[in-house]
């Protein structure tokens, strides 16, 4: 039903997003987003600056990634670096150059009904600039920590607030809809497509680094950036402890400003440097297979500067049937994560601690079996996957 009358109004969004090999949530969760869309019979089209950002934020994708990179109903184009000298220091101008090859694309390939942006600066900026030369209605998505930014710096207060006036719809946010008198759509995003993260996948061998195929020895993943706020320094030294008396493979996924300082505290422990690999990030497609050779998945958020961040890590490792140990600094996670039934949740700042419930789950790992198929039942729960598609998609059909 849905397809059929997605072809009568031939439906076109441009998307002005994150999307992979930019690593991190935002990107993995834009391109879920544009793929579920695809499949249901929206067409898409990805501007993004994926295929110039910092080599710092990029994942790197090989042959057999190239048939999940473009899913059905998917066109990407990326803007290039400038061939002249950047005229302002430390700036890539990423605003204008997204802008521009948005209008590119208007002009020579295709145009959209409906323009989105995840993530304000650039990507949503860039969106109203172009809606205000093509003509075409704005829906403005935020990510927690993006919204917290734009209220907490006020450097750019004037400029946002003129910006913001010129959006259609928001999506989830109420309250910049409510300041702004424009239309909400809102209805919560979706934590986990537990068809997508199903332990009953078959692993893909090409997506599983050589290191890991014939692992034999428990695996604890630790997938994101790493940086001072994720947690890694206090999962290592925890592992530290953990490694005097338990066999395992520390696994980090993921670039960061702190990756240097971690590997050189990695190298200074005589038992964690050979128990410890370092991997470049994984685009969103290989996680799950990933996952599901972890024994335990650690999400470590400590002493990050904004509460509404809320990932879905957690629940895709749930979903996968995997034992998650998540940081209780999440807003909120204790009503979503049983602890003790249905995952675990930890303080970080504990190392102590952290290392007896890793210790504690290696050796019981069998009697958990429980747990794990209640952690699947949970996600199972919170997936509002379909409903959110169809209410969105409906919105859509209703707005054009």
């Amino acid at each position: 039903m849905l397809v059929g009358v997605l072809k009568k109004h031939n439906i076109t969004l441009m998307h002005l997003v994150k999307y992979p090999p930019i690593q991190g949530g935002v990107s993995a969760w834009t391109y879920w987003f544009v793929r579920k869309l695809g499949i249901l019979g929206v067409k898409n089209i990805v501007i993004s600056n994926n295929l110039e950002v910092e080599n710092i934020y990029r994942m790197k994708l090989s042959f057999c990634d190239l048939p999940y990179y473009k899913p059905e109903n998917v066109q990407i184009f990326s803007t290039t670096p400038l061939k002249t000298k950047v005229p302002i220091p430390f700036s890539q101008l990423y605003v204008l150059k997204i802008m521009n090859k948005a209008l590119q694309v208007y002009d020579t390939f295709s145009q959209p009904d409906i323009i989105h942006s995840y993530y304000f600066y650039p990507y949503g900026a860039s969106a109203i600039l172009t809606k205000l030369i093509i003509n075409k209605p704005v829906i403005c998505s935020f990510a927690g920590s993006d919204y917290v930014k734009l209220r907490l710096h006020h450097e750019l207060d004037a400029v946002t607030h003129e910006l913001l006036k010129n959006v259609d719809v928001f999506l989830g946010n109420k309250l910049l809809a409510k300041k702004y008198s424009k239309r909400c759509f809102n209805v919560a995003k979706p934590l986990v497509d537990t068809k997508v993260f199903s332990p009953n996948i078959k692993l893909n061998l090409k997506f599983i680094p050589e290191e890991l195929l014939d692992e034999e020895v428990p695996i604890i993943l630790v997938p994101g950036k790493i940086s001072y706020n994720k947690g890694v320094f206090q999962v290592a030294k925890a592992a530290n402890l953990v490694a005097k008396t338990n066999d395992f493979r520390l696994v980090y996924v993921g670039h960061g400003e702190a990756e240097l300082e971690l590997k050189e505290l990695i190298r200074s422990s005589h038992l964690l440097k050979d128990r410890t690999l370092f991997l470049d990030p994984v685009p969103p497609w290989r996680m799950p297979h990933l996952i599901k050779l972890a024994t335990i998945v650690v999400h470590a958020q400590y002493q990050f500067p904004v509460r509404r961040h809320f990932p879905s890590l957690p629940f895709e490792a749930m979903a996968m049937e995997r034992i998650i140990m998540c940081s209780k600094e999440i807003i909120h996670i204790e009503k979503y994560i049983n602890h003790g039934k249905e995952g675990f949740l930890f303080n970080p700042g504990n190392v102590r601690k952290t290392a007896d419930l890793i210790r504690n789950i290696l050796l019981n790992y069998d009697d958990l079996a429980d747990l794990r198929k209640a952690a699947r039942k949970k996600a199972e729960k919170l997936d509002n996957t379909d409903i959110f598609y169809n209410k969105f998609i409906n919105f859509l059909e209703e707005f054009v």
